[in-house]
């Protein structure tokens, strides 16, 4: 992964190992071990910060690095209970988020060394993406699924969407906001929508705001990163989600 300057790339290992390197010269920048020696799984830079990440494992520890060190600044010891599936800053760096396969969804305030809030599903979790606005969260599920939260509000999911089949993880979620993408419903299915009629097609976001579960959701007519009022046009801030399955 790149820091925000594309300046590094970061780099983690079933070893343990956090590994930097400097694109302009191609030699290592930093080399660190997580002080566990956990399995490392995931890691994620931070949006603002050119030294500043996360990573997290096997054991369920997370730990935030500043790279110029040679330790963590903050540890969250185990705090999973199985292994880490997905991590992530929001946009402003304000917070950090986690999911595992323990069905957990946590909350971090990087200034604390306590997990702000923390929310369970009826199945593990596989992956993790924050939408620039910091409050909408998109977690993948290992039965293809991807739930929607505003982590501001109830711990119940604002939508559920299936984006695989019950068999398959999601493995990866990223949201891409090139351009507003528009939805005629009354020439394509509801699942033509979602999944996309080609090949490269992105997955697309209904508004999340009604609480209700896939079977009952209704794409809106364009695809709007901001909440109230968004119903009524496109948004120069749209957004789509791409899904990765296994």
């Amino acid at each position: 992964m790149y820091n925000c300057k594309d300046e590094h790339l970061a780099s983690i290992s079933l070893s343990g190992d956090l590994i930097l390197h400097n694109l302009a010269s191609g030699a290592k920048a930093a080399e660190l071990k997580d002080p566990n020696e956990q399995v490392l799984r995931v890691l994620d830079y931070s949006r603002n910060s050119r030294h500043l990440l996360v990573t997290a494992g096997d054991d369920g520890t997370l730990h935030l690095w500043d790279t110029t060190g040679r330790s963590p600044k903050v540890s969250w010891l185990k705090q999973h209970s199985a292994p880490t599936a997905g991590i992530s800053f929001s946009s402003d760096d304000k917070i950090i988020a986690s999911v595992g396969l323990d069905k957990k969804l946590y909350t971090y305030d990087p200034g604390s060394r306590r997990p702000s809030s923390c929310i369970t599903y009826e199945a593990p979790f596989s992956s993790l993406a924050f939408i620039d606005d910091d409050w909408i969260l998109t977690a993948g599920t290992s039965n293809g699924r991807v739930v929607f939260y505003d982590i501001r509000g109830k711990p119940q999911p604002l939508t559920v969407l299936r984006a695989c089949s019950s068999s398959e993880a999601v493995s990866s979620l990223c949201w891409q906001r090139a351009k507003p993408v528009f939805i005629d419903e009354t020439t394509c299915k509801a699942e033509t929508a979602l999944l996309g009629g080609a090949v490269g097609d992105s997955i697309l976001m209904p508004d999340p705001l009604p609480s209700v579960t896939t079977s009952s959701v209704s794409l809106s007519t364009a695809v709007s990163g901001s909440r109230p009022n968004s119903r009524s046009g496109p948004s120069a801030e749209a957004s789509s989600l791409t899904v990765g399955g296994t």
